[in-house]
């Protein structure tokens, strides 16, 4: 059993990594092209006419960058070719087992940034009218959405789940969900938290993950670390 399972998972990573061989270069026109050993795969990558990138393959998969969005997380690609050359093969390498999947990276006019797929996928972030940074998103797995609440607190919420952390009017740094965990932090553990972490957003994001979803239990302590 041990070896018939051994060599099942040989052969996939040998299947997995021989997909991903072939000859990169440019075709006649100069775009970036992908060509299987096979001969079974084949992509493409081409800047559009308004100055963004589309990726495409015989898979019926695409991958679209608007300029905006480029600019942001790709800064000075377009003049890149090594940085195009490595973006074109992490897309095969994603893209190369999907069927149909299409996929566009785009900032709109409110220099709102949108990811949104043909499987009902579709994120947002931003700057709301505050100047807060916030992050909504909506998948197979629920909506999800991180932002500051009209108190001023930074929330998540997950389907039915919400938590939020801000500081009260004593100056003390607390969290606390609907599912009655609550944390306090005093100066120190706080100045030790957003050193380990980096901001508050950060922090937040860890006490979820860990603390409720790794222990699954009520918290009322002074955090230390």
């Amino acid at each position: 059993m041990k070896k018939t399972l051994i060599l099942l998972i040989t052969t996939f990573l040998s299947i997995h990594v021989y997909a991903q061989r072939g000859s990169y270069g440019n075709d006649f026109f100069g775009h970036l092209e992908f060509n299987s050993i096979d001969g079974r795969y084949k992509a493409t990558m081409v800047k559009n006419f308004f100055n963004g990138l589309e990726f495409s393959d015989n898979a019926n998969n695409s991958v679209e960058f608007d300029e905006k969005y480029l600019g942001r997380h790709y800064p000075g690609i377009m003049s890149d070719n090594p940085g195009k050359s490595t973006l074109f093969r992490k897309l095969v390498r994603r893209m190369y087992r999907e069927q149909g999947y299409k996929v566009k990276h785009s900032v709109d006019i409110f220099n709102k940034e949108i990811v949104e797929d043909n499987r009902g996928y579709k994120s947002e972030s931003g700057r709301d009218i505050f100047g807060h940074d916030y992050f909504e998103e909506q998948g197979r797995d629920g909506a999800l959405s991180i932002k500051r609440n009209v108190h001023g607190d930074l929330e998540y919420k997950w389907n039915n789940y919400s938590a939020s952390i801000g500081k009260d009017v004593f100056g003390k740094w607390n969290f606390s969900d609907n599912e009655g965990n609550e944390i306090q932090f005093n100066a120190n553990s706080w100045n030790k938290m957003i050193q380990r972490f980096g901001s508050e957003r950060d922090i937040l994001w860890f006490l979820i993950d860990k603390i409720i979803d790794n222990n699954d239990q009520e918290y009322q302590d002074n955090y230390d670390f």
